[in-house]
């Protein structure tokens, strides 16, 4: 749960913030920052060579308490030399990068950024310290909600006396440094929890040698599967910026894979309680309640998430008004509306397969998720190879679309085949069906033959009206099964009261009717 409203709120902030930064910033300054993120999310596992990885791993595997205090020291003796090789290294090769990247002098800009990537670095490494020891609190406060809330706050009150990409740019290094400070302070105050309140019980120096060595050995593989999971929307921006030498095309791409990772956060809602009841059914070898489980999370996904995309696809333009301020007539985001809905498709397939990875991780096939990942990496950089040079920014989006929505389709086809565990059943399929159909028609009927072109309230009340119709149609369809009423279980464990008025709505409508009074 901790991590769940960790996500959200990193979510929300980050897109709030870069909401602001386009309505206030030049695109092509945007386009630089963006680029800057990048650069500094692709090195970052790299940097680390997979040291958080292993650490979360490694420590919840530690044989005794000496062990465990030689791990945490060897992880951050090795972190501090890495964090300031990987910011000096970006500083000094920021001219050359600059020359790469973008057609402008990015300079100034990828040497903030290098400040940046080794706080980031360090910050991941002691995070994963608690993560390994079961503690997923510090590292969501700090790392997940502190630094995009204050880089939030920063962008606001440093714009207040005038936008500039420089206030932008501090504020990135204000939040994380921050961030990192409270952490490490946190991380101090319970170093007893790791290597105890004296030095007497440490191993011998070999020993200790020993523990890095074997920390080294088992993370550094760890890195190829951090570089694939930051690869997909990010390597595409890079390639886009040395294609094109364009940082405008960059920051208009940027702006609109943020919008369409919006699709993306009822599935990372739920992958968070998916992976725990996934693990325990699969403990239990109840596959066939653990695919009904797996389809009643898909179903509400859709619900909320399928409506939210239909608006991206069928009105473009004044979504992009509302959100960004752009007049699509523009000469500069002409191409936006296609990409939105590029972009959207490839998010919207996720949504379909549901929490698709988190199945996977359940059923113990972690080996499949990495090789999955690879796919889904090697996919977006080879997609931008081919694409860009010939359709620029249409084919970076074809690139992002086809590799996002590469990585859920092999899970779900791998957990399908490992365990005939799938989403695709018919309370799932049917409510689908029916509300395409008849919000198509809603929408696309008055779009496309009456030339309608909503303002901006009529865009958000139509969302709602869309979301209701979806669950309106699932009722209809008697599409409630005993899972919806095991999922608003956990809800109700959440918030911590019970939630009596929906539970009867679902045994009303539910498609096989039972007189337990239990259920009550």
């Amino acid at each position: 749960m901790i991590a769940l409203i960790g996500q959200i709120v990193t979510i929300g902030a980050t897109f709030g913030s870069r909401i602001y930064l386009v309505q206030k910033l030049p695109i092509a300054q945007y386009g630089e920052i963006m680029l800057g993120v990048a650069m500094a999310s692709i090195l970052s596992p790299i940097a680390t060579i997979g040291i958080p990885y292993a650490m979360a791993r490694q420590l919840a595997h530690a044989k005794n308490a000496s062990e465990r205090r030689n791990l945490v020291i060897a992880a951050v003796e090795l972190a501090i030399p890495l964090a300031i090789l990987a910011g000096i290294a970006l500083y000094l090769a920021a001219p050359y990068l600059s020359n790469w990247l973008g057609g402008a002098d990015m300079t100034e800009v990828l040497r903030f950024f290098s400040a940046f990537l080794a706080f980031g670095i360090f910050s991941g490494v002691l995070g994963s310290l608690f993560q390994g020891d079961e503690d997923m609190l510090p590292t969501t406060l700090f790392n997940g909600i502190l630094s995009p809330v204050l880089f939030l706050v920063a962008i606001i009150i440093l714009f207040s006396t005038g936008a500039s990409l420089s206030a932008a740019l501090f504020a990135y290094i204000i939040s994380s440094a921050i961030a990192l400070a409270g952490l490490a302070l946190y991380t101090a105050r319970a170093r007893a929890r790791f290597i105890g309140s004296s030095q007497g019980d440490l191993l011998p120096k070999q020993e200790e040698g020993h523990t890095i060595r074997n920390l080294l050995l088992f993370s550094i593989p760890l890195t190829m599967m951090g570089v694939a999971s930051v690869v997909t929307g990010n390597v595409d921006s890079l390639l886009l910026g040395y294609f094109k030498q364009s940082t405008s095309l960059v920051g208009t791409y940027s702006a609109l894979l943020t919008m369409s990772r919006l699709l993306l956060l009822g599935v990372a809602a739920f992958s968070a309680i998916m992976i725990p009841v996934a693990a325990r059914l699969h403990k239990n070898h109840d596959l066939k309640e653990l695919g009904r489980s797996y389809a009643t999370m898909t179903k509400w996904i859709l619900c909320i998430f399928i409506p939210l995309y239909l608006i991206f696809m069928i009105l473009p333009s004044p979504t992009l008004l509302f959100v960004y301020r752009w007049e699509t007539g523009n000469a500069t985001y002409a191409s936006a509306p296609m990409v939105l809905r590029i972009v959207a498709t490839g998010t919207m397939l996720t949504c379909i397969f549901g929490p698709a990875t988190s199945v996977l991780i359940g059923l113990g096939k972690v080996r499949l998720l990495f090789y999955d990942t690879l796919a889904s990496a090697i996919i977006d950089v080879l997609g931008s190879l081919l694409l860009i040079p010939f359709l620029g920014i249409y084919g970076a989006a074809i690139a992002f679309a086809l590799a996002t929505a590469s990585l859920p389709f092999l899970a779900v086809i791998q957990t399908s085949m490992l365990s005939s565990v799938h989403p695709f059943t018919s309370t799932t399929l049917k409510p689908f069906a029916i509300f395409v159909i008849a919000a198509g028609l809603l929408l696309g009927l008055p779009v496309y033959f009456l030339n309608w072109t909503p303002g901006w309230i009529v865009v958000i009340a139509m969302f709602f009206v869309l979301v209701l119709l979806y669950v309106a149609i699932i009722l209809g369809t008697r599409s409630m099964e005993t899972e919806d009423l095991h999922l608003l279980g956990v809800v109700e464990r959440y918030l911590g009261r019970p939630l009596p008025p929906i539970r009867r709505v679902i045994l009303h409508f539910r498609k096989n009717q039972l007189s337990d009074a239990k259920d009550l």
